[in-house]
């Protein structure tokens, strides 16, 4: 039998040089925050049910604890998913600008050791 055939990703010397733009990934970020933002507001306007699941009357009692758990469980997950945008914006912002200070220093580093008697070496 023929083994199968693997397919992996490119590793990053593969791709050669690695190009980022500062401005385009903090456009990106802004779109998680704005996302998170948005289900902030959805998760505060929200209104919660008023009846306990006993108000529902007898024979819609079981149903209706249910439909008050089910209504928690939703307002529990959309924090949690404010949550998870939130921790994307801060690390998309934190890794373009990470990129840019080692970029920063490159150059810098660069330019040092492109002038003699710098004492700087690459």
């Amino acid at each position: 039998m023929a083994a199968k055939r693997r397919w992996a990703l490119p590793s990053a010397g593969m791709l050669g040089p690695v190009k980022y733009d500062k401005d385009a990934i903090a456009a990106f970020a802004d779109v998680f925050e704005a996302a998170r933002e948005q289900i902030e507001t959805i998760r505060s306007d929200m209104m919660k049910p008023e009846l306990s699941g006993a108000e529902f009357g007898e024979s819609w009692h079981d149903e209706g604890t249910e439909f008050v758990r089910q209504f928690e469980r939703i307002e529990l997950d959309l924090g949690d998913l404010a949550d998870v945008l939130e921790h994307m914006r801060d690390t998309m912002t934190e890794s373009a600008e990470h990129m840019s200070n080692t970029d920063d220093t490159s150059r810098v580093r660069l330019d040092a050791v492109q002038q003699p008697g710098t004492g700087v070496t690459a």
